[in-house]
């Protein structure tokens, strides 16, 4: 969209001379007049500080996406009048990506296009279901019946990934305060111990001289080790980047003894609960459901979900092509089933939706409980093994003085 810089003066005849985002200078003058703004002067700006979208317009978080549908839900609610909605939220908008997006999507509207197409001529930053329940808000005059859906399958997801983050915070944090106190012990305590175990001039006990030559290495190679674990991140990051890398760590997550049943449940509630909005967007159930599985993350599970999709269009049932299913919930393929024989899918995937998130609570408390005295023990094992090497020389002092 073409930048303009303008010269105008405001009510009190001041001169006020900024710029102004907009699709014609027509547009422009018109936005200005509107604000009460009278133009001096308006020129377009040179092409190369046109306002592209790979310019200024940056991944919008969905933290940010919920509070704009939530704030629209309740504008439109007030009887506000569309285009004032948006332009009340380019100004309380907190990104400069957001703001840019309202003005745009805004002055699209004004020059006559519906919302759900201007909000589709950026779908780069929108997510699919945002711009399709729009769609569906407009055409059948319930708008805010659309933003407060939108609204709630926003704060939903965000919640999800709270509580997955929560659940593995708590471990990292454990796993890097063992981390810490072992170099602690082996680059700044051993050493100290060091000089004593030369006075004693005896033999050393084996898991000691271990001990002592893991910190004289870990002393030498400081940096070396330092690079080598950041050359190791970059290499995963770089790896899970690539398509056969991210299946393969994700093939290893459904996997994990503990942590696979919680990404499970994870990845199906945010399925169902895409389904469940595309269905009631206008989507066939077949449809609703391809378009869900484009939003699962983890691959091997969405390539599952494919092939379900690929069962039903064969003719199977719904609850014969989930049954088949190798990483799907028996209770979620139950309830399907009921569904499927009353002919009310969508009362059906709301109540899964709603089941799935108290099985998420339950799956993310369950990984803290069992994860909290596993990792507790395994620290406790590995201090207790790197003290014991340390001290076993001071608890055999009285033959080594002999010696």
């Amino acid at each position: 969209m073409p930048v303009y810089q303008y010269k105008a003066r405001d009510e009190r005849g001041k001169i006020i001379e900024d710029i102004i985002y907009s699709a014609s200078k027509s547009a422009a003058t018109n936005e200005l007049a509107r604000q009460g703004f009278e133009v001096v002067t308006i020129d377009i700006q040179k092409d190369e500080i046109y306002a592209t979208g790979s310019e200024y317009l940056t991944n919008i978080s969905l933290q940010e996406l919920a509070r704009f549908s939530r704030y629209f839900a309740v504008l439109v609610k007030g009887g506000v009048p569309v285009l004032e909605c948006l332009e009340i939220l380019h100004g309380e908008a907190k990104s400069k990506a957001l703001k840019v997006l309202a003005l745009k999507v805004r002055n699209q509207v004004e020059g006559g296009m519906s919302l759900h197409m201007a909000f589709n001529e950026h779908k780069q930053y929108m997510p699919k279901l945002f711009i399709d329940l729009i769609k569906v808000g407009e055409l059948s005059g319930k708008l805010f019946e659309s933003f407060m859906r939108i609204t709630e399958y926003l704060e939903k997801t965000i919640e999800f990934r709270r509580k997955l983050r929560d659940a593995l915070t708590y471990p990292a944090f454990l796993v890097f305060f063992i981390f810490l106190l072992v170099t602690y012990v082996i680059t700044l305590l051993i050493p100290r111990f060091e000089e004593i175990y030369k006075v004693l001039e005896g033999e050393l006990p084996m898991p000691t001289q271990i001990l002592l030559s893991v910190g004289q290495f870990s002393r030498d190679n400081f940096w070396l080790i330092i690079g080598s674990v950041i050359l190791v991140i970059i290499i995963y990051a770089e790896f899970a980047a690539t398509r056969f890398g991210k299946r393969l760590i994700d093939h290893i997550k459904l996997r994990l003894p503990m942590a696979s049943p919680l990404i499970i449940q994870y990845n199906i509630t945010h399925f169902v609960k895409s389904t469940s909005l595309m269905f009631f967007s206008g989507y066939t159930f077949l449809n609703a459901m391809r378009e869900a599985t484009n939003t699962v993350e983890n691959i091997p599970l969405a390539e599952d979900l494919g092939l379900i999709c690929e069962r039903i269009e064969n003719g199977q049932s719904i609850h014969d092509a989930f049954k088949k299913g190798k990483y799907i919930p028996s209770f979620t393929t139950s309830m399907l089933k009921v569904g499927e024989k009353s002919n009310n899918l969508y009362e059906m995937l709301e109540n899964i939706v709603e089941f799935n998130e108290r099985e998420l609570d339950y799956a993310t408390q369950t990984f803290l409980r069992v994860m909290e005295p596993v990792i507790i023990v395994t620290l406790a094992i590995v201090v207790g093994t790197i003290l014991f090497a340390a001290y076993l020389p001071v608890l055999s002092m009285s033959r080594l003085i002999k010696v």
